[in-house]
């Protein structure tokens, strides 16, 4: 019995994903909201100082798994809360913030 000629197939690389696991209840923040420094993991989040202004807040945080752009924050923030996501490497707390529209401006 004689075998067929092997066809010529179009070049072409699946892509697959997987989902092994699933954490509904998990706590994620963009992972670009979290920096590392003095011996710790941080985010700085909004919070009015005594008059109602908004100002940046240093938060040190707990954090877990890092996947696709999201960093899971296990202990230090709750859920709700707003989380600054660009510019907070030259903040140290305290800064005034405007928020326009979604994002967060830091002075008046």
């Amino acid at each position: 019995m004689q075998r067929p000629a092997p066809r010529k197939t179009a070049d072409f690389s699946p892509r697959l994903r997987i989902t092994t696991r699933s954490y509904p209840d998990v706590l994620t923040v963009p992972a670009e909201a979290v920096t590392t420094g003095q011996g710790a993991d941080t985010v700085y989040v909004i919070q009015p100082d005594e008059t109602g202004r908004p100002v940046a807040v240093r938060r040190e945080v707990s954090r877990g798994l890092t996947l696709q752009g999201r960093t899971e924050i296990k202990a230090g923030l709750a859920e709700g809360e707003a989380v600054i996501v660009q510019g907070q490497q030259i903040l140290t707390g305290g800064e005034l913030v405007r928020i326009i529209g979604s994002h967060a401006v830091i002075g008046n």
